[in-house]
């Protein structure tokens, strides 16, 4: 499992080389998100992001740093939205602390999750509802912004990859103030509902990027043996301009071991 992890992610590697180098002139936002646990208000880890963007300002392909309190790396993600669909962006995340590698691909209508030596497939037609994967989230948002802002609720799948399943969820407006608006995911299911608290989620009605994150989290835990839940507060630097590909080399390209 390890030798084919680490073929897969060079090849990755080399995919995600290959739309740099179609994407010349392009920029590279860069943001950090500092996770903070609820009830103490103690630093969790700190996740980096260096996202490169086409010259539409489309989301290219995306990687993220996780370090814990201390400053050590915890976790490392590498996304492609090279894909036919932002939403289901190709996907390799692993967390060193623990055993725990995803990775996802895509082919005619099925995605695919790599995860433990096992392989899961789901139809992308099955439910007649979006299947959003980790990040692609964020498109989501982005792709119903005038929907969800006017109070309209969107439903979609989403891929819960601990548990090699998909599940379904609704995501609506809370609230609007001066120079935010605030949203809320929540199970479709009523079961999962009572056992999951909801995501509360703050976008800047300006600039339309995330600002706070409340809720379960991606990183796992090893002293409960369950993820964190946190709130999760981002900063922004103003893109970075790239004017070829060997700019690409000031973000990390070390990703996934």
């Amino acid at each position: 499992m390890t030798f084919l992890f680490r073929r897969t992610k060079f090849l990755f590697l080399l995919m995600l080389g290959a739309v740099c180098t179609s994407v010349a002139f392009a920029d590279q936002l860069r943001f950090i998100g500092k996770a903070y646990d609820i009830d103490s208000n103690e630093l969790l880890y700190v996740e980096r992001h260096y996202v490169e963007l086409s010259k539409q300002g489309e989301y290219v392909q995306s990687q993220v740093i996780y370090e814990g309190a201390q400053g050590q790396r915890i976790a490392e993600k590498a996304l492609s939205f090279s894909g036919a669909s932002s939403l289901q962006p190709y996907l390799q995340f692993e967390q060193f602390n623990s055993d725990i590698r995803y990775e996802t691909t895509s082919m005619r209508d099925a995605l695919f999750l790599d995860s433990s030596g096992e392989r899961t497939r789901f139809s992308l037609s099955d439910s007649g509802l979006p299947l959003v994967v980790d990040s692609g989230f964020d498109r989501m948002v982005i792709e119903n912004w005038d929907d969800l802002v006017s109070g309209q609720t969107i439903e979609f799948e989403f891929l819960a990859l601990s548990r090699s399943s998909t599940v379904g969820f609704e995501l609506s407006r809370v609230s609007l103030s001066g120079d935010s608006v605030r949203l809320q995911i929540q199970p479709s299911n009523w079961v999962i509902n009572l056992l999951m608290d909801p995501i509360v989620l703050d976008y800047s009605l300006d600039t339309q990027r995330l600002l706070r994150y409340e809720g379960l989290t991606n990183i796992y835990a090893p002293e409960v043996d369950a993820n964190y839940s946190a709130i999760i507060l981002y900063e922004y630097e103003e893109p970075h301009h790239i004017a070829d590909r060997e700019a690409l080399g000031s973000a990390p390209t070390s990703v996934v071991n």
